[in-house]
């Protein structure tokens, strides 16, 4: 895919205000596979691959033609799988991958430092029952330390924003 945006905006969290990015394009791949290796388990990978960069622009003086985009990982990928543990209820499990990336307000790529790479599992039990779909799970099961935001303040000291610890959740949904 090629995708070219113009007035992107962003939110710049030191400035408490959205932004308009210079125009940017992006351009990437996605491939995905599942497969039933029985009646009971299924598994299924993807995989992203993203070229985010500025078409053109100027930043603080600094020309952005070609800079990577910030919040823009390059690799993004999921694997899992799910067990028919019981008739309408279903094991599943997906592990998470995110590559690196750059901090929210580093358009001009100066910055050594980048938004680290980090993988989580998440795990969820579905039942089925007529209308009602049932799910409880737990995220971030291993309890990873991560961040997803982040950037360098005035003073050049960088700010981060922490994902979710390791939480759980339920729900009940009806369908009419």
């Amino acid at each position: 895919y090629r995708i070219d945006l113009e007035n992107e905006i962003a939110f710049n969290p030191f400035l408490f205000d959205n932004i308009n990015f210079a125009p940017t394009r992006r351009e990437g791949f996605e491939i995905e596979s599942a497969a039933r290796v029985s009646g009971a388990f299924e598994l299924f990978a993807n995989y992203a691959h993203v070229r985010a960069r500025f078409v053109s622009g100027v930043y603080a003086g600094t020309d952005l033609a070609g800079n990577e985009v910030p919040l823009a990982p390059p690799h993004a990928a999921t694997a899992g799988g799910s067990w028919l543990a019981a008739p309408n209820t279903r094991l599943a499990v997906a592990v998470r991958y995110v590559g690196e990336q750059r901090l929210i307000n580093d358009e001009a790529n100066l910055l050594a430092a980048k938004i680290p790479p980090h993988t989580t599992v998440d795990l969820k039990l579905i039942h089925q029952a007529g209308r009602w779909l049932f799910e409880a799970g737990i995220k971030n099961l291993l309890d990873e330390k991560y961040y997803t935001q982040g950037g360098v303040d005035a003073l050049g000291v960088i700010r981060v924003f922490p994902a979710p610890e390791r939480n759980g959740f339920v729900s009940a949904r009806y369908s009419f």
